[in-house]
């Protein structure tokens, strides 16, 4: 085999491997929309009775273009009935895992509304969402928080 055989050889290798590989795709712009509610329980989930937590902030964290390290693409605020709505047009691949997050203690309205989870020591009330595509190509993601972990 001639030395321009073998680097033709490795040159359709390296092809085929880099369009195989998912980092060489390129993202996709997704319209993501979560929705859900926190409550004031012990761990922010809700029971049939429970009472919403008025006034937290919630964010959603998502990996975004290449990058493993999530970041914040969406905040937003409880309304009276402590649920959210998280809305953020971005580039991730699909399927992307994302997380709603709620940092504890709440502070401010929400601790008026949920003194249980004004007094909890520091920590993050967190789930996980799964982004997929809906099959139109800019992408529309919805979905409804998972409890709390």
């Amino acid at each position: 085999m001639s030395y321009s055989s073998i680097s033709t050889f490795f040159l359709i290798v390296a092809l085929l491997y880099a369009t195989a590989n998912p980092l060489a795709h390129a993202t996709v712009p997704v319209r993501v929309a979560i929705t859900g509610r926190l409550c004031c329980t012990a761990n922010g989930n809700c029971l049939t009775t429970s009472v919403g937590v008025a006034g937290a902030p919630v964010s959603l964290r998502c990996p975004v273009g290449f990058s493993l390290t999530p970041t914040v693409v969406a905040t937003a605020t409880t309304d009276a009935a402590g649920t959210f709505s998280l809305t953020s047009v971005t580039q991730v691949n699909l399927p992307s895992l994302c997380d709603v997050i709620v940092q504890l203690p709440v502070t401010g309205a929400a601790a008026i509304s949920c003194p249980l989870l004004a007094a909890v020591p520091p920590r993050t009330l967190t789930t996980r969402v799964t982004i997929t595509n809906n099959g139109i190509f800019t992408g529309i993601a919805t979905g409804v928080a998972r409890p709390f972990a």
